[in-house]
């Protein structure tokens, strides 16, 4: 699964807008452009799902442009990533159960809705004050060094064997020398 060019340019302008404004100064499309790398005629667009989804309103005039509408603490990812792609849904039978004639019997369906509950939760669980906020990657890289670690020894007391399988050669020097009557 992999989130959309849209949904991480969404987020992106979210960013920037909050960075470059917040509530007090419109920024332009141009600059925004210029922020984001994000080409300008595609810009358009993503600002005008932006507004559609009440996210940034546009202030007319010459020093005009787009403004948070909303405080970033009060706006989540999954907002933001909503107003670009539409609604979260790993399969449609998740939101439509009636799209799938298996459906009521299917046993996928129910890890299906977890994993997108999940996706949900994570997305939601963080504001665009928290990602824009510069302090905030260093938080996190180092919750995910510490989940990584818990993750791998969790892993490595599950999985290891409980004798460590031996090389070839050292399987085959056993064997012949069991069959010489050596150990």
């Amino acid at each position: 699964m992999r989130l959309s060019t849209r949904a991480r340019y969404t987020l992106r302008v979210m960013i920037a807008l909050a960075r470059m404004s917040g509530h007090e100064q419109p920024v332009s499309l141009a600059k925004l452009a210029d922020r984001t790398q994000i080409p300008y005629r595609y810009l358009e667009k993503l600002v005008t799902a932006l507004k559609k989804a009440s996210l940034v309103h546009p202030v007319q005039g010459r020093a005009g442009g787009y403004l948070l509408a909303l405080p970033a603490g009060e706006v989540r990812i999954g907002q933001i990533i909503e107003a670009g792609i539409g609604p979260i849904n790993i399969v449609k039978c998740v939101k439509r159960p009636e799209s799938c004639l298996k459906s009521d019997c299917c046993e996928c369906r129910y890890l299906y809705m977890q994993i997108n509950n999940r996706i949900l939760q994570v997305l939601n669980e963080y504001s665009l004050a928290d990602i824009a906020d510069p302090k905030w990657r260093e938080r996190i890289s180092s919750e995910l060094a510490l989940d990584e670690m818990h993750a791998v020894r969790t892993s490595a007391q599950t999985t290891r064997p409980a004798v460590w399988p031996r090389g070839r050669r050292d399987a085959r020097k056993q064997s012949h020398s069991i069959r010489r009557g050596r150990r």
